[in-house]
């Protein structure tokens, strides 16, 4: 009669214990996709920031990142004299991660549309936007 008690109850106890564990991981998870997304940024922040404006190279901008109600984040503002094709790459790879975070996350927006630079200037060889 014993053995038929310590079946149920271990199986029972298992049940129990998979049920209330701690689910850290999906923390861990979210805070790992954020500082990925994040070391992305400063990656593109580092090359958008070592372009230089000059009588050459001219000032551009594009648009980043990708709001959870759709749309940019905001606009970089860089000049020709970095690799363009490879921002925007780094660009495009940010743009997706950050789309799969917010559609993993449920992550919620202000549906605001930020406006792009009107004109962009060159001001102590940067390039600086006029709104």
């Amino acid at each position: 009669m014993r053995k038929s008690i310590v079946l149920p109850g271990l199986l029972l106890f298992s049940m129990l214990f998979m049920a209330f564990q701690c689910d850290e991981e999906n923390t861990d998870t979210m805070e790992s996709d954020r500082l990925e997304l994040s070391q992305l940024k400063t990656e593109i922040d580092s090359i958008v920031n070592a372009s230089a404006c000059d009588g050459t190279h001219i000032c551009e901008f594009m648009a980043y990142g990708s709001k959870a109600c759709g749309g940019p984040q905001g606009y970089l503002v860089y000049s020709t004299s970095i690799n363009v094709e490879n921002l925007k790459a780094l660009v495009d790879n940010y743009n997706e991660a950050e789309a799969e975070f917010n559609l993993k996350w449920n992550i919620l927006s202000d549906c605001s549309v930020p406006n792009p630079p009107s004109e962009i200037i060159c001001e102590n060889n940067k390039c600086v936007p006029v709104l």
